[in-house]
């Protein structure tokens, strides 16, 4: 007697929910179904920059002892992950996370308290738009277009309603799975917008191994803090927690581009910016006031990153501020790294 595949047997589970579930998870998790290290893989994941952000908070710590750690400009945590160990040894339990993108905090707060039903709606979308009209898992690129098209009209239909909840959440790190490089545009409102365009269809693996690993991941790291989440202007998070000594900021704001002489033309005056290398995007964020969130730096204990725009190693220097340079490299696969872009940091 022949034997099925995978294909046919998760077809054939596909017409009972339950039973579905149970054969996806099966199938999967024996062999792929492990911890993720991010919730969305890109080029700038702070989780490469693990072992100096872990060196500074180290140093920091010799001379302070903090209670509380906010993340100003929270994204995908990759800061927060990469200092987690950290923050758990020294007993640094409040965790304040602040993103413009209210869709990106409940996407959080959701992971947090609600990953089974996110992981439930996750597989009902397999099933009932992969698996079912499909009669596989591995779909071609052509067809993954028209899926990932109808996930797009769904999360932008949500997004304009306000509508953000577990299918929002599910859907984002659905959609970020086939986005170029797991990067998204937001506008200053925090809205997303998503490429129709499909990059790579090799990520159908990444996308259908992982997404429930990583879920489960930062649901069991989130409920080891007690964490606060907040979605508003960075400035107004300032104004509530600044001169607090035993708070310790972590500031990862949107890359000023290198072409961005127009932000403050008499600062700009006598600086070139032909030596830098790399970090041009911003993520649409054109007039993000980086020197107002540089000027707020004299009031806390911070981690800061951005690229060294001559700009903004002005300002550090202007207001006599610690730095250290070093080299993160823009690569999402270690297969590619000897190729990856090297840019430089502060």
């Amino acid at each position: 007697m022949q034997s099925l595949s995978t294909n046919q047997i998760l077809f054939n589970a596909s017409f009972s929910k339950d039973e579905f579930k149970k054969t996806y998870l099966a199938a999967i998790e024996a062999k792929f179904g492990k911890k993720q290290e991010t919730i969305v893989s890109y080029p700038g994941g702070k989780l490469k920059m693990k072992k100096e952000l872990n060196e500074i908070f180290t140093e920091m710590t010799k001379t302070n002892k903090f209670n509380t750690y906010i993340d100003g400009f929270f994204g995908m945590g990759g800061s927060f992950k990469a200092l987690s160990d950290a923050l758990l040894e020294h007993q640094v339990k409040e965790i304040i996370v602040n993103d413009i993108s209210r869709c990106i905090i409940i996407m959080h707060k959701c992971i947090r308290d609600y990953a089974d039903e996110m992981i439930e709606y996750y597989l009902e979308r397999i099933r009932c738009d992969i698996v079912m009209p499909y009669q596989k898992l591995f779909i071609a690129a052509e067809d993954l277009i028209i899926v990932k098209k109808k996930w797009i009209a769904e999360f932008e239909s949500l997004q304009k309603d306000k509508k953000f909840g577990i299918e929002t959440s599910t859907l984002f790190i659905m959609l970020c799975a086939f986005n170029f490089s797991g990067v998204v545009q937001t506008n200053k409102k925090g809205d997303i917008r998503f490429t129709q365009k499909l990059f790579c269809i090799n990520n159908i693996k990444n996308f259908l191994f992982n997404t429930i690993g990583r879920i489960r991941t930062f649901n069991e790291l989130y409920n080891k803090f007690d964490m606060k989440f907040y979605s508003s202007d960075y400035f107004a998070l300032f104004q509530n927690y600044q001169y607090k000594t035993d708070t310790l900021w972590n500031i990862d704001t949107v890359y000023l581009k290198e072409d961005y002489s127009e932000y403050k033309k008499a600062d700009m005056e006598n600086i070139k910016n032909s030596s830098i290398v790399g970090c041009t995007c911003n993520y649409g964020q054109n007039d993000f006031d980086h020197i107002g969130v540089l000027e707020t730096l004299k009031n806390i204990n911070f981690i800061y990153n951005n690229n060294t725009h001559p700009l903004v190693y002005h300002y550090i220097k202007k207001l006599n501020l610690p730095y250290k340079k070093f080299i993160r490299h823009e690569a999402i696969n270690d297969n590619i790294k000897e190729n990856a872009k090297a840019s430089q940091n502060l």
